[in-house]
Parts: structure tokens; C-alpha cells; sequence
């Protein structure tokens, strides 16, 4: 997450010093105020604009910024800890979109797709990690900032390699 912030700072740093530059050159400075939210905090809790939204997003930047988890069953393997939204068995990315779908997950974009393995002493997983981004938070997850997954969520080594890649989309 962290290139995705460098990228979104210095895009809204840009924007800001091309605007000083213009109203500088039109000889206007004093009939504006131009400061980017970036390096101020009084737009702190309000929503993204919805055109600076689409700007983003365009640039691969997310403005909401949560992952959707869930808790494995109390039995069996990782028993009680938290994991990516889990569907068992081997599709290809239409048939895992289609089956998110269905458990009402509305799929918005498909982000990236990657296979991971994982090896505990006895077996051997192998797992494919398809990163969506929804059009809004929905289905039975707990949907979590990336601070708050940090923080709080037990995420075992096999989904924290999911993570991991996170940054890399």
C-alpha cells in the first residue's frame, strides 16, 4: 500500500503546484486559495470527490481503502483465524466472479489474479488469489483498513502472502 500512497501524494501535490503556477502566471494568486487535502487536514472525514474518485482510480488508487475478511470455522485447519473470502475448490477467474456474485459480492473489477501454495507439515495448498474491487462493501465479511488488518487480525502465514501482494496491484 505504501506505493500506492507515494503515488497519490505526489499526484495530488502535482495538481496543487500546477494550480498555484497557473493562478501565478494569470497574475491572480490573491483571488484564490489553493491547497491540496494532501498537506492539510480540514477535509479529514469527509468523502472523496467523485471526480477526483474516478481520477484515482484510473491510477489504480482505491479511496476506500478495505479488505473484506472473514473467520475460518472453529474446527480443522487454521481453526478461528482470519482469511481473504474463501471459496473451496479449483475455478478459473469467471467461474470465482460468478460465485462471489452469487454470495452477493458486487464484483466492480477484476484487479489481478495469482496462485500461491502454502505447506504445513502434513499437506499442501494450493491456492488462487483473485483481487476484486467491489462497488460497494457487502456480503457476510468484516471489512477491515489495511491498519486495521495490521493491528487486529490474526492473518495466517497462508493468506498473509495474499497480502503481502496487495501492494503490488
Amino acid at each position: 500500500m505504501a506505493a500506492s500512497y507515494k503515488k497519490l501524494f505526489k499526484l495530488l501535490i502535482d495538481r496543487e503546484m500546477k494550480s498555484k503556477d497557473l493562478a501565478a502566471k494569470a497574475g491572480r494568486s490573491s483571488d484564490f486559495y489553493i491547497e491540496s487535502a494532501a498537506v492539510s487536514a480540514e477535509e479529514l472525514g469527509n468523502p472523496v470527490y467523485p471526480p477526483a474518485r474516478r481520477e484515482l482510480a484510473a491510477h489504480g488508487i482505491s479511496c476506500d481503502g478495505k479488505y473484506a475478511l472473514e473467520k475460518r470455522p472453529d474446527a480443522g485447519l487454521l481453526a478461528g483465524l482470519w482469511q481473504f473470502p474463501n471459496i473451496p475448490g479449483h475455478f478459473d477467474t469467471q467461474e470465482s466472479l460468478k460465485k462471489a456474485e452469487a454470495l452477493g459480492i458486487p464484483v466492480k473489477d477484476i484487479l489481478r489474479q495469482t496462485d500461491k501454495k502454502h505447506i504445513f507439515t502434513h499437506i499442501q495448498w494450493n491456492m488462487r488469489g483473485i483481487y476484486i474491487e467491489v462497488s460497494k462493501a457487502a456480503g457476510d465479511y468484516v471489512w477491515l483498513t489495511p491498519e486495521q488488518i495490521e493491528k487486529e487480525s490474526a492473518l495466517p502465514t497462508a493468506f498473509r502472502q495474499f497480502w503481502e501482494d496487495i501492494e503490488h496491484i
